[in-house]
């Protein structure tokens, strides 16, 4: 692929990764051997031509963030290519926000290595069978940057529904936080006879229902976070007398609704809200385990990339399909926002302008749009699925579904792509993961 056909109108130097991978057995064929937690797991990839070190390295960040691991053992790269990665996913490297990242989820110091001999890996996904129902009395909370989604339902049958606008970056105090998931609990508690299980959807690494890692408690000190934060949903969830918990990913959560609602398998969930969220549900029902945190995986090579302010590195996800890109791209388009509107305020009011007729507006999802249809094929190379669902606030409206044709009138004609790209009805678009999460306990 030489030039791009469709420019992205605010994003004019997009240059997407897709170009780079083939699948064809003479050219270079590199492999990222991932260790956690006892096993192992090879992704392997083949890149186009001559290659440079920088494009190895997006390349390993991406499957380090959508796999996930304790450690990386690097084959088939080029000397230069490993010696970069080396030296920049480490302490006081150019990556060592990323190095801290993984260090902590883990427990232990992240490290890199080459090596020319092949562990024992597993090639296939590590999958759990999803099982979902609405029998008895549930609770579900979609908790994001802006506001606490509560559904609440009986045998199925909907008796509490609402979203709750809350600040937590800005609070340092965990009671703060506990008080208003609290709240919210109570109030779809009182609508039921008894709670049975409460489900919680929110962004970060979840695993075994414990919160590792969440831009939510960024204001939140550290070591308080370790002692009190990591099973505040649990916590909070216990004291309504539910007996069974789940803590899932926003974009498990996504992945899970497609398959509980639409009997999907093979499908990406995408969940477009406050940052980028994504899971897997592969070709058998099971919910994979990689962490898929899509936010901070690559997307964009072009020098000039956005920088994440909370990772600090460039042309990653959530710059690109989130609020975060709603606002950026406003502010490219010229939209000016009245004082004291939170940023869920501010999106909201991009997609009242874009349902109104407004020229910015349309710019900013035509834009949105152009970078997803030119990113699903790299979703597609390392997850092979064959859908993918879209959810989140930035899909609210009529956004979403011109977002989801500009994305399709890409995948059709640069690259004769079939992957099928849907999007629930409104109301499960907006408030539905709340509603999604409470059937997983």
């Amino acid at each position: 692929m030489g030039a791009l056909r469709y420019v992205p109108p605010l994003e004019p130097g997009f240059s997407p990764l897709i170009p780079i991978l083939c699948r064809a057995a003479d050219q270079r064929r590199a492999s990222v051997v991932w260790a956690a937690d006892g096993g192992t797991d090879e992704i392997s990839f083949c890149c186009a031509g001559q290659t440079g070190a920088r494009v190895y390295e997006r390349l390993f960040k991406f499957l380090l963030w959508q796999h996930g691991g304790a450690c990386a053992q690097l084959r088939g790269f080029p000397q230069a290519a490993r010696r970069m990665i080396e030296q920049e996913y480490a302490p006081g490297g150019r990556c060592a926000f990323d190095y801290d990242f993984f260090s902590n989820v883990y427990g232990r110091p992240f490290s890199v290595s080459a090596s020319s001999a092949p562990p024992a890996v597993s090639s296939a996904p590590r999958s759990r069978r999803l099982r979902a129902g609405y029998d008895g009395c549930r609770i579900g909370l979609d908790v994001g940057a802006t506001a606490i989604k509560v559904w609440a339902g009986l045998d199925g049958r909907e008796t509490f529904s609402q979203s709750y606008p809350w600040q937590p970056r800005r609070h340092g105090d965990l009671d703060y936080h506990e008080t208003e998931l609290a709240r919210a609990l109570a109030a779809a508690a009182r609508t039921l006879p008894r709670t049975d299980s409460v489900g919680v959807s929110t962004a970060g690494i979840i695993q075994d229902s414990q919160c590792l890692v969440a831009s939510l408690f960024t204001a939140v000190d550290a070591g308080a976070f370790k002692r009190r934060g990591r099973d505040l949903f649990v916590r909070a969830a216990k004291a309504t007398g539910a007996a069974r918990v789940v803590v899932c990913n926003d974009g498990d959560a996504a992945a899970a609704a497609a398959y509980v609602l639409y009997g999907k398998k093979g499908v990406l969930g995408l969940s477009m809200g406050s940052s980028l969220a994504a899971g897997f549900v592969d070709g058998s029902g099971g919910l994979t385990d990689y962490i898929s945190e899509l936010a901070f995986a690559p997307v964009d090579l072009q020098p000039g990339a956005p920088i994440d302010p909370w990772s600090g590195d460039s042309g990653t996800g959530v710059d690109y399909f989130s609020a975060q890109a709603v606002l950026r791209y406003a502010a490219a388009a010229g939209i000016e926002f009245e004082p004291g509107l939170d940023n869920g305020e501010k999106t909201a009011r991009v997609n009242r302008l874009f349902s109104q007729g407004d020229a910015r507006a349309k710019m900013v999802y035509d834009t949105i749009g152009i970078c997803l249809g030119y990113s699903i094929p790299l979703y597609r190379y390392f997850y092979g699925m064959d859908s993918v669902l879209l959810l989140g606030g930035v899909t609210s409206g009529k956004a979403g579904a011109h977002i989801a044709a500009q994305a399709r009138m890409i995948l059709r004609t640069e690259f004769g792509d079939d992957t099928e790209l849907f999007l629930p009805d409104e109301r499960l678009r907006l408030t539905g993961q709340a509603q999604i999460v409470a059937a997983l306990p």
